[in-house]
């Protein structure tokens, strides 16, 4: 479990996921009030996202109820190494922030993208998809 500094207003923490998807939290000291994460990019602000999602996994590493937020990089900024980060709407940057993402000739980019695509299945997309005779998984 993470313990907030003596004069902070809020905590949190950041997970990758596949360098596409960032998990985390962030909540208020001593408050369930929900809290806006700020997402920067290269020191520029791209979005705010509301940290309100009741997420397993990191309800299970912090001990924390209903105060996770995912967010997705959007595909126009794979174009180069960035670097990300997550800040509370008081300032404090949360753990784990400063993140340098990937460019599409990374490596894994790939693979990460095929990790990524199998997550964010619609089912709703893939339901009328099924042909007699074909392969699939």
């Amino acid at each position: 479990m993470i313990v907030p500094k003596r004069d902070a207003k809020c905590y949190g923490a950041v997970h990758i996921d596949n360098y596409l998807t960032f998990t985390g939290f962030c909540k208020k000291v001593y408050s369930d009030e929900v809290q806006n994460v700020d997402v920067f990019l290269d020191g520029l602000k791209i979005s705010t996202i509301v940290a309100d999602k009741k997420i397993p996994k990191i309800e299970q590493i912090y001990d924390i109820e209903g105060h996770g937020f995912e967010y997705d990089l959007a595909e126009e900024y794979f174009d180069r190494s960035h670097l990300l980060e997550f800040k509370a709407d008081s300032g404090e940057e949360l753990v784990n922030s400063r993140i340098q993402t990937i460019d599409k000739n990374h490596p894994k980019f790939n693979e990460y993208k095929f990790l990524h695509s199998l997550s964010n299945v619609d089912v709703e997309k893939i339901k009328d998809l099924y042909c007699p005779n074909s392969i699939g998984f």
